[in-house]
């Protein structure tokens, strides 16, 4: 199973003079995206000279050092967190319902693994004498598997281990499925935002490049959801129920 929410995505322009000394004399922006229901989403403070917002002074110095290096700068994180719910039981019913009692989502159809991704990504933009330029680009992939973790007693039955390992190989593959949905999500964004660099605009190319991202990702959204679609959540893949019954 895959949980997906569509991000949000805030962009904010400013050209302030209470920015520090180091960083004056750019016009920068910075975009990202936020999950809802992770949080609430982020919010920059406004400025009472300019009325633009105005992000911590800590970050402002970070972009201005970035615009200070020149050339665009690209940077890319992906990280893949599995976590695992402990089940208990002695026969492949008690360790269904372990699983259905254990696992942290309670809602919706019974699913026993489930992958959460989410990508957040930001901009850094120049005026130029043409206009405006990317200038760096970062973008981190964040990935969650959650999976059943089930220790056979001593006196298990062997048939049911065996049977067990089998579930749970079937079951990470499917959720395997979903990380590689991840993965190419990611680098989809990469691509369409590698064709973009420049506008007339820093508001026109700050738009442009959130389009691109949010066009990937509604791509490879619904790529997801057909993924659980052609696999019935996994059942195509003999995931959710072992062979036979014990």
């Amino acid at each position: 199973m895959h949980r997906f929410t569509r991000p949000r995505a805030h962009a904010s322009i400013r050209q302030c003079q209470s920015t520090p000394k180091a960083a004056r004399g750019w016009v920068g922006i910075a975009a990202y995206a936020t999950e809802p229901g992770a949080g609430q989403a982020q919010t920059a403070p406004w400025c009472r000279s300019c009325r633009w917002p105005t992000w911590r002074w800590q970050a402002v110095a970070a972009v201005a050092l970035s615009l200070a290096l020149g050339d665009a700068v690209a940077a890319d994180s992906f990280i893949v967190r599995t976590n695992y719910y402990p089940v208990t039981g002695s026969s492949w019913a008690e360790l269904r319902q372990a699983m259905a009692a254990n696992r942290p989502w309670k809602n919706g159809p019974e699913m026993h693994g489930r992958t959460d991704w989410h990508l957040r990504w930001t901009f850094q933009l120049e005026e130029t004498a043409q206009g405006a330029r990317l200038r760096a680009f970062d973008l981190t992939t964040t990935v969650t598997i959650t999976l059943p973790s089930w220790k056979p007693p001593p006196d298990a039955d062997p048939a049911l281990v065996q049977q067990w390992k089998q579930f749970f190989a079937n079951l990470k593959r499917h959720e395997e499925g979903h990380l590689a949905i991840a993965r190419q999500a990611a680098a989809a964004v990469r691509k369409r935002i590698a064709t973009i660099q420049q506008a007339p605009t820093l508001r026109q190319l700050s738009d442009q490049l959130h389009a691109a991202a949010q066009a990937a990702m509604a791509e490879f959204r619904d790529r997801d959801a057909e993924y659980d679609r052609i696999t019935q959540h996994g059942l195509r893949q003999e995931a959710w129920k072992p062979k036979g019954r014990l």
